[in-house]
């Protein structure tokens, strides 16, 4: 009987350890969906100058067309259509940090109906940085 018990605690505890999906499986599943024409709200997180401060992101066809601050105050630094990430370029910004050395990934989640990355931290030291992605609508 002991043995049986730690043996169904091993399972457990090797299972709760396994990952069902990795940050391929998210961007692929996030390609097949083929959205073209969407719009999200956009914060960065940690040490930037933008941090904290929330954007509007329209984009059609992979490229960002429209960018609105929609925060309080004035912002630091200023996010143009030139500068504003799409979903892709955030799946980007994750594959370099992930091939970097000296850069950890601490927090990925993503979306569950259409697979894109809605809060993301990442470390490099002692200094960490991410963004959050919230009211995201297919246009």
């Amino acid at each position: 009987m002991k043995k049986d018990v730690v043996f169904c605690l091993s399972i457990f505890v090797a299972g709760c350890n396994s990952s069902t999906s990795s940050e391929d499986d998210f961007q692929k599943e996030w390609q097949a969906k083929n959205i073209q024409f969407y719009s999200f709200e956009y914060k960065e997180t940690g040490f930037t100058p933008i941090a904290g401060d929330a954007w509007e992101i329209q984009v059609a066809d992979g490229e960002v067309i429209y960018v609105n601050y929609t925060g309080t105050g004035t912002p630091e630094a200023v996010l143009s259509a030139e500068t504003a990430p799409t979903i892709d370029e955030l799946f980007t910004r994750m594959k370099d940090c992930k091939a970097k050395p000296e850069c950890d990934i601490t927090l990925v989640e993503y979306d569950k109906i259409n697979a894109y990355p809605i809060q993301y931290n990442e470390s490099y030291g002692s200094e960490g940085a991410g963004f959050e992605v919230f009211n995201f609508v297919v246009q």
